[in-house]
């Protein structure tokens, strides 16, 4: 049935290199609207325009921001598709697959927590990884067995990774959630009936809503049905703005990292070797050879910070010891 999906163009598989992977976590188990994920997560896309798709596991959400303009109202990213198939061998690690690039797929614990591309394979990147992540096992997949195991990922995926991948934004979704939810009948003709039938609403609505938009410019007094639908829209809008200032507002990056590094004085040898920062987390990488407590102590009396660890302290041959700290801030509000 998923072969038919393709053969009609209702599912697309992403390509592994046309898609930049991010990944964090949630507060809540929450399922967050594509608008949502675009307003909160767009501003990692190293992409000046960029699409997203978003999939949560848990309360771990993973994101994928790609450039491409894609009709088809299902997308699948294959680094999911191969991560998919990858963590049935329960076996955290590096995934190097080599093909014309070397794909590489990280999973911790079970979780996909990086996927990217190299076009040399660089040993120096794939240390650092497994250092980053506390992993041991560097598992290397030829080209022959990645046909198979992209071959198999695809076929094994469940029909309900199709729904978590539907582009389309309608209210049949709820039906078809109950129906995956309680219905044990073979649903390969629901499935293609809904996807058709929607994919085609779709454009419907797309063609309706260009022409309601002329007739609104030219005759706006008597559009009383799409004003109440903007304010309708705008009082959406609010409301998710209202969760987001109270639930997941931060401080601002430039801020938090501008208060970090004056913590080393000009007079120090530390070399930062890696900073980021992912909503009310902060991964700082120092390399020195002073004593890490030192940062600790620092760190902890900064008024952007709630709480801080050391992670790891790693000391590369001849050279000075890889510290690095995890950093959790204060919600603007607790300043």
């Amino acid at each position: 049935m998923k072969n038919i999906l393709l053969k009609y163009n209702l599912v697309t598989i992403l390509p592994f290199e046309d898609t930049f992977f991010y990944t964090t976590t949630l507060p809540k188990n929450i399922k967050l609207s594509k608008e949502l994920l675009k307003i909160n997560y767009l501003k990692y896309s190293p992409y000046t325009y960029a699409n997203i798709i978003g999939y949560t596991q848990d309360k771990h959400l993973f994101l994928w921001f790609y450039q491409k303009e894609i009709q088809t109202p299902i997308i699948i990213p294959e680094s999911f598709l191969l991560y998919n198939e990858l963590k049935k061998k329960n076996q955290d690690g590096v995934y190097i697959i080599k093909e014309n690039t070397y794909k590489v797929i990280i999973i911790k614990n079970g979780y996909l927590v990086s996927a990217f591309v190299m076009q040399t394979l660089d040993e120096a990147v794939l240390e650092l990884s497994l250092d980053e992540f506390g992993l041991k096992e560097k598992i290397i997949i030829d080209e022959q067995a990645y046909q198979g195991l992209y071959k198999n990922a695809y076929n094994s995926l469940p029909i309900q990774e199709l729904y978590h991948f539907n582009q389309l934004d309608l209210e049949p979704k709820k039906v078809v959630q109950s129906i995956f939810d309680y219905v044990a009948y073979p649903l390969s003709f629901i499935i293609i009936f809904y996807i058709a039938v929607s994919y085609l609403h779709t454009r419907q609505l797309q063609n309706e809503i260009e022409r309601l938009k002329e007739t609104y410019v030219t005759q706006r007094d008597k559009n009383k049905e799409i004003s109440q639908g903007i304010r309708r829209h705008n009082k959406e809008v609010k409301k998710w703005k209202n969760f987001i200032d109270k639930e997941l507002f931060y401080p601002d990056a430039v801020a938090v990292l501008d208060s970090i590094y004056k913590i080393i004085k000009p007079t120090e040898k530390v070399s930062i070797k890696d900073i980021s920062i992912n909503q009310g987390n902060v991964t700082l990488k120092f390399q020195t050879d002073l004593n890490p407590i030192l940062f600790l102590n620092r760190l902890s009396q900064n008024k952007y910070v709630k709480d801080v660890i050391i992670q790891n302290s790693y000391k590369p041959r001849n050279a000075a010891k890889i510290i690095t700290y995890d950093i959790a801030l204060k919600p603007l509000k607790e300043h």
